[in-house]
């Protein structure tokens, strides 16, 4: 658990340098260009918005005033009137995008626990739970672009069984199990996710800031189990585990085309005498849609895209000094959805 934290507190470090490292030459605005420069109109149109999904969808090269987003400004041998400042100017109007989209994850699991007299039983290799799985989401979320994000997941709960022998003694609602005990059981487990971004720092096609998340955890569990040899005293027990984490770290995403788009975050977690660690890197892949006028694409205001990604979670828990639980699932994510 020591070693864990001391990685945990070293790539949160390392994040914090690195994110503020590549800050220096953030989109170098030339004169006359932006707006925090005076001194008569601005230079010559801007250059298509290279945000990505950030962006509700691509509008036409010259909207009616007041209308449409603001382009990013051109790149320059000025810096910005501030270290940090934004480089994009003050959009001409308020604009939010709204996100909606599904995914397929497939999971690698592994579930390990043990108890005060120095037991320990592992879920998948001693109850035969499912190793591998295959996991549905949703999640919708609304855009403030260029600075801010708020997204909501939700995976639908999944239903895997076991049997086995205890390795250790264990606690279902009122019903104790001694170790040793065989055991078939079923696990529903199912997840809420809240996520808030925000983008102090914005280049010409990147952007990095701090990432806060929170996590909901339902886990239902449902235990038989035979007390003696011939199975002529079996007992069972129920029980609902909830689990509610918080969440700290950073993100960045890079669009090096309009319609091409990386993110990568990462997120220390805890609360409840629990450390973790959420990491999810992805790419989206968005086809260009013709403009037919302001704040309109050829599908009428909405972008379809499509993506794919890996996803990393771990959580440490002790409930006591002597009683640890650990837990962690990553795998590949693929995924559809629209902007709008």
């Amino acid at each position: 658990m020591n070693r864990f934290k001391t990685f945990a507190i070293t790539a949160g470090i390392t994040a914090l340098i690195l994110m503020f490292s590549v800050n220096v030459g953030v989109c170098w605005q030339q004169p006359g260009v932006s707006p925090m420069h005076s001194g008569g109109p601005m230079a010559a149109p801007f250059p298509p918005s290279r945000m990505g999904p950030m962006q509700p969808p691509h509008y036409g090269p010259a909207p009616p005033p007041g209308c449409g987003p603001a382009p990013p400004p051109l790149c320059g041998p000025m810096p910005p009137a501030l270290p940090f400042a934004p480089c994009m100017p003050k959009p001409s109007c308020w604009n939010v995008a709204v996100e909606f989209g599904g995914r397929a994850y497939s999971t690698t699991n592994s579930l390990v626990t043990g108890d005060a007299t120095g037991l320990s039983m592992d879920w998948v290799r001693d109850l035969n739970l499912s190793q591998n799985t295959l996991v549905g989401e949703i999640y919708g979320g609304l855009r403030l672009p260029p600075s801010a994000a708020f997204m909501y997941t939700f995976q639908f709960p999944r239903l895997d069984s076991g049997f086995g022998a205890l390795g250790h003694s264990l606690d279902v609602g009122s019903t104790n199990f001694p170790a040793g005990t065989f055991i078939t059981l079923d696990t529903t487990r199912s997840l809420h996710r809240w996520e808030l971004e925000y983008y102090p720092l914005i280049g010409c096609n990147y952007r990095f800031g701090p990432l806060l998340l929170a996590e909901l955890l339902v886990n239902r569990l449902e235990v038989d189990g035979d007390l003696d040899a011939d199975g002529t005293l079996e007992t069972n027990g129920s029980a609902e585990f909830v689990e509610f984490y918080l969440g700290a770290g950073g993100v960045g995403e890079y669009a090096p085309e309009p319609n091409l788009f990386f993110r990568a975050k990462a997120a220390v977690t805890f609360l409840n005498n629990s450390l973790g660690l959420f990491a999810d890197a992805e790419a989206r892949y968005s086809p260009q849609t013709d403009p037919v006028g302001c704040n309109q694409s050829a599908l009428g205001g909405v972008r379809p895209f499509l993506g794919g990604g890996y996803r990393f979670r771990t959580v440490n828990v002790e409930p006591s000094d002597t009683e640890e639980v650990r837990f962690y699932t990553h795998g590949p994510y693929a995924e559809l959805g629209l902007i709008f």
